[in-house]
């Protein structure tokens, strides 16, 4: 049953099965360092998709992946004790294993990694269950494309059966103590107590908490941090306004170079490439809709909750971003835009460390 005093006692445990034996051997730094395993998957994981996404393209999957490992509130949580990051880890080899779907066709093999990746992400957490419908849209996009349907049936039956055996369990066990097979209910009854969207909606009007999560939520993206005593209270704290404008203007630059690429797409990109944007553009909104979702219910205005979808926005930012120089400047571009993350990061681990 829920136990209020622990707080995380609805998550799934394939995080904390794993990485038992890195606490048996080492403690807490052996978890941590289990973490900082999964954080460098993700990177691993970023870089290959871009660069099988775009093999013509080499300054592309470096600006992705550097994008990713210089943020100064991903690089702080993946040395974290936490689910996110293996979280993270499914959602981008889910992701992965369909951009390579799309562009060479379905395999034999491919059934038993894309149930394992949804699979693993469901007994991570559960927004691991968005992926379900990610996949489902890219089998849509292959049968468009004229893949064999007993291909695409037999896919879909051999990932379904693995997620069953994977995470079935779960479900039916949360259903059996809770009585849904995502225990919303008993979530909201047990935080009941936390800080509340409707608690602050009555002080400020709708407007203002969304503009104030929304400020909070980009800031916490970036870079947000705290000490024991502000911890205790739940006081988020962050580093001065201007790290943050500039990558407001950076975001601003990036929905500038999507919108140039958009009206080229015919002529900059395949059929499987746009396909595999589509996904990559999917997979974002639902992740954001999610996050959205929950503050209209909690005050939960933590950026890190749009981490699942870290490939889709290091795509996404490093394309966008390298759009707005000529094809000549474009390298000059990443490097403007990974030093200045440097730069931040250092900054933020000199405030964070004294």
């Amino acid at each position: 049953s829920a136990n209020p005093t622990a707080y995380e006692w609805h998550q799934p445990p394939l995080y904390y099965l794993l990485s038992a034996p890195f606490a048996l051997s080492g403690g807490v730094l052996g978890v941590r360092l289990f973490s900082v395993f999964c954080g460098a998957v993700g990177l691993g994981l970023i870089y290959f998709t871009i660069r099988r996404l775009f093999p013509k393209d080499g300054v592309l999957p470096v600006v992705g992946v550097g994008l990713v490992a210089l943020m100064p509130s991903h690089i702080a949580l993946t040395s974290t004790i936490n689910n996110d990051v293996l979280l993270e880890v499914c959602f981008s080899a889910t992701v992965c294993l369909l951009v390579l779907m799309l562009r060479r066709g379905v395999q034999s093999r491919d059934a038993l990694f894309l149930g394992f990746c949804v699979g693993a992400g469901c007994l991570t957490k559960a927004t691991g269950i968005l992926l379900v419908p990610v996949v489902l849209f890219a089998l849509l996009l292959m049968a468009k494309n004229r893949e064999s349907r007993p291909s695409l049936s037999r896919l879909m039956g051999i990932s379904a059966a693995i997620v069953v055996l994977l995470s079935g369990w779960w479900f039916v066990r949360n259903g059996v103590l809770y009585g849904e097979v995502l225990p919303l209910k008993a979530f909201s009854r047990a935080f009941a107590g936390t800080a509340l969207a409707k608690d602050f909606v009555a002080e400020i009007g709708w407007d203002g908490y969304l503009i104030h999560v929304g400020q909070r939520s980009f800031q916490s993206f970036w870079a947000v941090f705290g000490t024991p005593k502000s911890a205790e209270r739940g006081i988020q704290l962050f580093l001065p306004n201007v790290w943050y404008g500039i990558m407001v203007l950076w975001a601003v630059g990036v929905c500038i170079g999507m919108i140039r690429l958009h009206f080229q797409r015919s002529k900059l990109f395949s059929k499987a490439q746009l396909q595999s944007l589509w996904v990559v553009f999917l997979t974002l909104g639902l992740v954001f809709v999610s996050f959205f979702g929950f503050i209209l219910q909690y005050y939960q205005a933590q950026g890190r909750y749009l981490y699942p979808a870290m490939l889709p926005i290091s795509i996404i930012g490093a394309m966008g971003w390298l759009a707005l120089f000529p094809n000549r400047l474009r390298g000059f571009g990443g490097l403007v835009l990974l030093g200045y993350l440097a730069v931040f990061s250092l900054f933020y681990l000199l405030v964070v460390i004294p």
